[in-house]
């Protein structure tokens, strides 16, 4: 099929209107000579063989006049195309250059006028584009980064199994009730994350009594990770308003971290419940002061100490400051170079939420 070209279809037809209009404007004039000539000729007396000279020059100017328009009508028209379809033209080489370069470019806008009206809601539309693929880009890493840890443990217990598990009951028993609870929390898990790209909402969300979560969480980490020392201590520590799932990934993705960024000298980590506040603390490499506002960016690496020390703290933490958002609880952070990290979590009891 022939491709059309609007800016020949635009020219013509606004030469055409231009033209038309001075023609117009060219017989009316002409018109209005005739009867002006014809007055003088009766009120005068004046012969039609001394009008008929300036009849004929006034006829070839009205030529000239003509094909001047027809000129200048057709550049006009040029012109007025070329005008309105340069943000026509800038619009498409801008849809190309984001075909080839990326969705982060944007359709520019100079005139404020129709056209860039329809930039304007093309950028719109690329923000929301560009938005939902990130959202789900961030969707598969946060899945990935969750269930990393719950298999670690059902394959820590499996191993367990292959090599005590057949002789010792106790160790079979206690295996299989945690690889129960992570395939479980698994499943819980799933549906959870499902709903991190959703609005969080208020079902399910209970009273929880977190000390007997957390002995069970450290049960956990301590057979997956034997060589840390993880203490844990609660002096008049309330309940908190949060589902279960909710907190349990809190609690995880502070100890998985942690873990990560512990020294090989210094495996001691230390879990504190007082009241509305709790607060874990490991003794590794700690943070500058000035880096810990970013740490909650999504897969932002403090240094190349962080870098190198099995990649960043990214993810979880991003995933732990929704959450907080969410329930209306602060994190705040106190830490040391190549000393400790304290991440201090203030609950209020769920009063702000409820």
């Amino acid at each position: 099929m022939r491709k059309k070209n609007i800016r020949s279809r635009l020219t013509l037809i606004t030469s055409t209107i231009i033209l038309s209009f001075l023609v117009v404007c060219t017989g009316l004039f002409y018109l209005f000579l005739t009867y002006f000539a014809q007055i003088i000729e009766r009120v005068y007396g004046i012969d039609d063989d001394i009008l008929q000279p300036f009849f004929s020059i006034i006829g070839i100017a009205l030529v000239l006049l003509i094909i001047f328009a027809l000129v200048a009508s057709i550049l006009g028209g040029f012109f007025v195309s070329e005008r309105f379809l340069s943000s026509v033209v800038s619009f498409t080489n801008q849809i190309k250059r984001i075909k080839n370069e990326g969705l982060d470019k944007r359709v520019p806008i100079v005139n404020n006028d129709e056209l860039d009206d329809l930039g304007k809601e093309f950028n719109y539309l690329m923000d929301d584009i560009e938005e939902s693929i990130q959202k789900q880009n961030q969707f598969v890493s946060d899945a990935s980064h969750e269930l990393k840890t719950p298999l670690a443990i059902i394959n820590g217990n499996l191993d367990m199994l292959q090599r005590w598990g057949k002789e010792d009951p106790k160790v079979l028993d206690d295996s299989l009730d945690v690889i129960k609870l992570e395939v479980n929390r698994m499943i819980t898990l799933t549906g959870e994350l499902l709903q991190l790209t959703k609005e969080f909402d208020d079902s399910n969300i209970s009273i929880l009594s977190i000390d007997d979560i957390i002995e069970r969480i450290i049960h956990e980490y301590k057979k997956l990770h034997p060589d840390f020392v993880i203490e844990f201590q609660s002096v008049d520590g309330n309940d908190i308003l949060m589902k279960q799932e909710h907190f349990e990934q809190v609690l995880m993705i502070l100890l998985d971290n942690a873990i990560k960024y512990s020294r090989e000298d210094s495996k001691h980590i230390v879990i504190t419940h007082r009241e509305d506040v709790l607060s874990v603390k490991d003794y590794g490499i700690g943070i500058e002061k000035e880096e810990t506002g970013k740490i909650f960016d999504r897969l932002y690496r403090v240094d190349e100490s962080r870098e190198n020390a099995k990649n960043s703290f990214g993810l979880g933490l991003s995933i732990l400051k929704r959450i907080s958002e969410w329930y209306k609880f602060s994190v705040e952070i106190e830490s040391e170079k190549n000393k400790y990290t304290e991440f201090i979590l203030k609950f209020n009891g769920g009063k702000e939420h409820e």
